[in-house]
């Protein structure tokens, strides 16, 4: 029972750091998923402001402390490689710390106002470092900026996959086709003042920068202006006419999503997070029910099946004997076994990600580990009540054997 003991007490061990480090890994894995925002000051991310929009929030000096509107453009970047990624630009630099790219989150380097800002993501796939050149093409011409500094991995939304900033110069302007004075914008960071008076702005935000501008809709309709319609006046009134019915039936749409509370995002990040460990712990935990009952229902079959040994066997206890340490020595080598492979996995995959992951690998192990904790038991309780609740008789000692008697042969 000595050796039982030990066995339970090794797995007890081991379910308890498989059950710490599940507890240590769901928190790194929820920081992970909420620095984007922890160590960022933006309060809301507002999608698709036009111009005017912009002007109003900045005049709202009581709600808002600072915007930093961007131009959202997924294209592709080469540095080593080349790979699309999310370009971030932006003609107002004067605020970038409030955005992803901040002195809280950077990894190495650091801003600089002519240089390109990438993610540990971005950096990885184009095989760029701090110092070295990527360049990308805008319109008909072709901008390659020094790379100042990498920031850590972005987990926003579908830019996750890798993201870039850098300024929105005159000449990028003019390549791209957007003027001297862009008006349209993917999104912007906003930081809040007073965070009540900038949600009650924000309560009915309508994202005008999806209809693009007048202007541009003017060129459209003007492109296929009929033939019928001679007089500019008239034409003129019809297009502004057709342009605020567009409007009013845009403002009836839903727009959900369209602003993005932080702190909103980071709880349903972390809620993500913990809701998948939690159903992967489920189904890991059905599975450790199977395979206990498996392992010992097979250890039980095949002693079942060879309860045909010899009854003076049985009545001196040498095949319980046998029995459970068929069954603890092969438990003690499973565990073994499953934390050996467990610890190189987690050396290897902490290698790569450069800070120790220890719950994703150990629960591997912990099916193996809940099935020993129960075949341990079972295959203790099975003895018993298949050859009673008595240990291994002790060995008869055979009686010393008799020293041989000399026989003096009579002399002749």
């Amino acid at each position: 029972m000595k050796l039982a003991k030990i066995a339970l007490g090794i797995v007890a061990g081991a379910l308890l750091l498989v059950g710490g480090a599940m507890s240590v890994e769901t928190n790194i894995a929820i920081d992970q998923a909420t620095s984007t925002f922890t160590k960022s000051t933006f309060d809301y991310l507002v999608e698709s402001p036009d111009n005017d929009q912009l002007k109003a929030f900045a005049a709202n000096t009581e709600a808002v402390e600072s915007i930093f509107p961007v131009h959202n453009y997924e294209i592709a970047l080469t540095g080593a490689t080349s790979t699309k990624l999310h370009l971030l630009l932006s003609d107002k630099m004067v605020d970038y710390d409030i955005t992803f790219f901040n002195p809280n989150r950077v990894v190495k380097g650091e801003y600089k106002e002519d240089g390109l800002l990438l993610d540990e993501v971005a950096a990885q796939k184009i095989g760029a470092h701090v110092g070295s050149s990527v360049s990308f093409t805008l319109g008909a011409s072709k901008f390659t900026l020094p790379v100042a500094a990498i920031y850590g991995a972005v987990n926003y939304s579908g830019m996750s996959t890798g993201i870039a900033m850098a300024n929105f110069t005159t000449a990028m302007k003019a390549s791209w086709g957007e003027g001297n004075e862009p008006v349209l914008y993917g999104f912007a960071f906003l930081a809040a003042k007073d965070k009540v008076k900038c949600a009650q702005m924000l309560e009915n935000y309508i994202p005008w920068g999806r209809m693009g501008t007048y202007e541009e809709y003017k060129k459209v309709q003007d492109a296929s202006r009929p033939a019928t319609e001679t007089d500019d006046a008239v034409w003129e009134e019809k297009v502004k006419a057709s342009w605020e019915a567009r409007k009013e039936t845009f403002k009836k749409q839903q727009f959900i999503g369209s602003v993005q509370n932080k702190d909103t995002v980071m709880e349903a990040a972390a809620d993500t997070v913990a809701t998948r460990k939690d159903r992967g712990f489920q189904l890991t935990m059905l599975f450790s029910i199977l395979v206990p009952l498996g392992l010992a229902g097979g250890l039980i079959a095949f002693d079942f099946l060879g309860r045909n040994r010899d009854e003076a066997e049985k009545t001196n206890g040498k095949t319980k004997e046998i029995l459970r340490k068929t069954i603890i020595i092969f438990d003690l080598i499973a565990v073994g076994a499953a934390l050996v492979v467990s610890l190189g996995g987690t050396l290897i995959y902490s290698a790569i990600r450069g800070h120790i992951f220890v719950d994703s690998l150990l629960i591997y192990s912990l099916p193996v580990l809940v099935a020993l904790a129960i075949a341990i038991p079972v295959g203790m309780v099975y003895s018993n009540l298949v050859y009673g609740k008595r240990e291994a008789m002790p060995a008869i000692e055979e009686a010393p054997a008799e020293e041989p008697v000399n026989v003096e042969k009579p002399e002749e």
